[in-house]
């Protein structure tokens, strides 16, 4: 594991999260390919999801084969308190969990009232190993074949962001 984060970097990452998805459509004789214009100077985006507890939410995602790779207390002075912060890495994908009293501790307004929720598209390269490693979690939306050639399932997390796993290039069936 890597070194305890002190609770100020944990403020800047936070207010340094951001996320794109990309539109799925499907390709025809006339799409040209995308150009990008504007230089970009982003290394990384990480999602960083509210959680109500983070060691239940990190043994969700280990179980689809994340690693946690540092974590911090609630109250980074007192390493008794629960776990405030994790993040959690698979390969060159990585996912920053943070707790709501972690999250309010650092700016009280940051959040609503509920704790917001995620939604999160995960790309995995065995769905059904996936599918038998969350068996028991909720499920929102039942395991089916896209347009864009994914099969794919969506699982609630204990925090209940919803996660959609997706394995492409495979012929995607559904059952």
């Amino acid at each position: 594991m890597q070194k305890l984060l002190h609770k100020n970097d944990l403020a800047a990452w936070a207010c340094a999260i951001s996320l794109s998805i990309a539109s799925l459509t499907p390709a025809t004789a006339q799409d040209k390919p995308m150009t990008n214009t504007v230089s970009s100077n982003v290394t990384r985006a990480t999602a960083l999801l509210p959680v109500a507890d983070v060691s239940e939410n990190a043994v969700f995602l280990e179980k689809v084969g994340f690693q946690r790779t540092s974590e911090v207390s609630e109250d980074p002075t007192d390493p008794s308190t629960p776990l405030g912060f994790a993040i959690m890495v698979s390969g060159e994908v990585q996912i920053m969990l943070q707790s709501i009293q972690s999250i309010r501790n650092d700016d009280p307004g940051l959040l609503p009232d509920d704790g917001a929720q995620g939604f999160m598209f995960v790309e995995v390269a065995d769905l059904d190993t996936t599918i038998a490693a969350l068996a028991g979690y909720p499920v929102f939306m039942e395991r089916r074949s896209t347009f864009y050639g994914s099969d794919e399932i969506g699982i609630i997390s204990p925090a209940g962001h919803k996660f959609t796993f997706a394995q492409f290039g495979k012929d995607a069936t559904s059952e």
